[in-house]
């Protein structure tokens, strides 16, 4: 696969930052996904070591053996949101020079002789308004009252990842980014033969390095320095929010299982992490039911686990016909009764999809 970088600017509202490097890969018909990493706030040099770094391993998240040649474009902000907070980063991924369908963000702060960073993760609205939208569970049934579209996404678009720290030295361990991009003769060596603030077409990446292009025509490699040597939220999370997002189910698979061994994990992110891993597997052609199970089990009362699990109940049985489902489902609907509104319409729809499929009248979709 081959990538491009370049340079371009762009404006966050009243704050103007400029936005170094575009990822990008763009398959003709593709719908490119487009992420925005801006400059995290914070002391200046740390901040952008910091920012650059996360953009890095971003990049690690096309790595995988089952990337698909959709598109993709990475967005680096050279300066800080105007705010740390998740409206600051829908205002900036929305701003028409960046139209981002997701921001990953943060803040850094010292603490001692290094550095805690608290990383953030947030869908835009135009990640909503996507031709494509890989984050619903499609599922539409036919029956003689009519045809039922039960689809669901989830509504959750902000997310607050484990802090991690930092040391002193991460400056002198990465550098500190200010001549640009530095360029290797070997994924190994350890001094730049040259920097880069020019355009960059990405011939290999691999899990600790790129192969790389400029408009010089000059090839080398460029280090992809992990942020620290323990695996982190911010790491496979946004992995799979990318991978997910893209349609690299697979992938997005292997990242959101690394995410569910965190011992930590908060329990509205592991909830989170189990339904795009039931979502994953039904678009697989598989059955995310006992993820759904799980994030049902985690808070009994969150309304959108419940979806999920009741509609991959109704998913479940219309391939097996296993009656045992249906009797799980009825059980499901009397405990998460109380979460939906009387006029709820999908609510409503489920109910009905569910009496057409005890008398056999529904047809796959």
């Amino acid at each position: 696969m081959r990538w491009k970088m370049n340079f371009r600017r762009a404006s966050f509202g009243l704050a103007l930052a400029t936005v170094l490097m575009a990822t990008a890969f763009v398959q003709a018909g593709a719908e490119p996904l487009r992420i925005l990493i801006p400059a995290f706030k914070g002391e200046p040099v740390i901040s952008r070591v910091i920012s650059m770094t996360v953009y890095f391993n971003m990049i690690k998240a096309l790595s995988g053996p089952n990337t698909a040649e959709r598109g993709i474009w990475i967005l680096y902000g050279e300066e800080e949101m105007q705010h740390a907070s998740h409206k600051s980063a829908e205002a900036a991924a929305s701003w028409p020079s960046v139209s981002a369908d997701i921001a990953i963000w943060g803040k850094t702060t010292r603490v001692g002789k290094g550095f805690v960073v608290e990383p953030f993760i947030t869908l835009s609205s135009i990640s909503q308004k996507r031709r494509v939208r890989p984050d619903k569970l499609k599922a539409v049934f036919s029956t003689p009252e009519g045809r039922y579209d039960l689809s669901i996404a989830s509504p959750v678009r902000f997310f607050d990842l484990e802090p991690f720290a930092v040391s002193a030295d991460i400056t002198e361990r990465y550098g500190d980014y200010a001549d640009g991009i530095a360029i290797y003769d070997s994924e190994t060596a350890t001094t730049p033969k040259a920097h880069t603030r020019d355009v960059v077409h990405f011939l290999e990446i691999r899990r600790n390095a790129a192969r790389i292009r400029d408009s010089h025509n000059r090839e080398g490699w460029i280090h992809l320095p992990e942020l620290s040597r323990d695996n982190l939220t911010i790491v496979s999370f946004g992995h799979g929010m990318i991978q997910f997002l893209r349609g690299d189910w697979k992938d997005a698979i292997a990242s959101f299982t690394d995410v569910n061994k965190f011992t930590d994990l908060p329990n509205a992110l592991r909830i989170d992490t189990n339904l795009y891993l039931g979502i994953s597997r039904y678009n697989l052609g598989q059955s995310g039911l006992a993820d759904f199970r799980r994030a049902m089990a985690l808070n009994a009362y969150d309304r959108n686990a419940a979806r999920f699990l009741l509609l991959g109940y109704l998913l479940d049985y219309r391939r097996s016909h296993n009656s045992a489902l249906l009797k799980s489902f009825d059980e499901t609907m009397k405990r998460t009764r109380i979460l939906f509104a009387n006029d709820n319409r999908w609510f409503q729809n489920l109910q009905q999809v569910a009496r057409e499929l005890r008398l056999g009248g529904t047809d796959n979709q």
